[in-house]
């Protein structure tokens, strides 16, 4: 949700206490489903279209604490640069603390390289594995200055359904130019199904789809449609596109990103919605809380992973 989204005045009941969206608790909150989500089949068909024999070099759009690498990373031929960029500070601060661990669980090392607080190397007995160049920036600034010289893929998680359709058509454009296949992870479609169902279900989520397609810094974003503009772009470019379904599955076990998330869906609705529907959305929220609290709440959210290449 934009910015706009989490600090609006919420509508009475149920919303109080609301955590913003993109913090670091909210990461790490989606990080498992993002995960279980992702598509192995097309995961594996990137792998296969990087090239061997030599170092690999990764651009990262919208990084926020390195998600997109720990997941992306172990498919792919090492060693590897990753460029890492988002224009949160704090994201960027975090995202050592959050690849020490990942680092650490298969038995690597991870240093700062030569002292510069800006430069990551993990490594293992031999040789390195990752680097890792942080990179503040504010990629709604123009996608036509992307950092894309000598790159083998360009990537992001979580990104696209944010973007407007001409920041989409230029970055498009500059990929192509690069030659370097694009992975997008992660980016919604606008299907959300509840269990249990709630006559209010359908309303609220068009209410929510329409936030989405709000300005989130680009320009209107594309929200719900980004997918089908996204393959639409480098289909218009001559390049293949595959694509897959990444669909967050939130199950009753995960009773404090539910809570995140319907929070968050409630104020994005109410704040677009008219003044007569606030008191509704705050009750639908309410049901909607008290059905995760008891154990009963289900979640599924849709999202798809897209490849495109020459």
């Amino acid at each position: 949700m934009s910015a706009a989204a989490m600090d609006a005045a919420p509508p009475a009941g149920g919303l109080a206490g609301i955590d913003p969206l993109f913090t670091t608790d909210w990461l790490t909150l989606r990080e498992p489903l993002d995960r279980a989500a992702r598509p192995v089949a097309l995961v594996q068909r990137l792998a296969e279209r990087m090239p061997r024999g030599r170092g690999l070099s990764v651009v990262d759009m919208g990084c926020g604490t390195g998600s997109n690498l720990r997941a992306l990373a172990p498919h792919l031929p090492v060693p590897q640069t990753w460029r890492c960029i988002d224009r949160d500070p704090l994201l960027l601060r975090e995202l050592p603390n959050r690849i020490r661990p990942w680092a650490e669980a298969d038995g690597l090392a991870m240093r700062w390289e030569d002292g510069d607080e800006t430069i990551l190397a993990v490594e293992g007995p031999d040789h390195y594995r990752y680097r890792i160049e942080l990179e503040l920036r504010d990629l709604s600034a123009g996608a036509d200055d992307l950092p894309l010289d000598g790159v083998d893929l360009v990537t992001c998680a979580a990104l696209m359904d944010l973007v407007s359709a001409g920041w989409l058509t230029r970055m498009a454009r500059a990929v192509v130019e690069a030659g370097a296949p694009f992975y997008a992870a992660l980016t919604y479609n606008g299907m959300v199904d509840f269990t249990p169902v709630d006559p209010l279900d359908e309303e609220v989520i068009a209410l929510v789809n329409l936030h989405q397609r709000g300005d989130k810094g680009f320009g209107a974003a594309l929200g719900p449609d980004a997918p089908q503009i996204m393959a639409d772009a480098f289909h218009a470019l001559g390049w293949q596109v595959a694509t897959e379904p990444s669909d967050w599955d939130a199950g009753p076990e995960t009773v404090r990103f539910q809570r995140l998330l319907i929070d968050d869906y409630a104020r994005a609705a109410a704040e677009i919605a008219p003044s007569d529907r606030h008191d509704a959305i705050a009750a639908w929220c309410d049901r909607r809380l008290k059905a995760v609290e008891r154990g009963h709440g289900r979640l599924q959210v849709g999202h798809v992973d897209l490849l495109a290449h020459p």
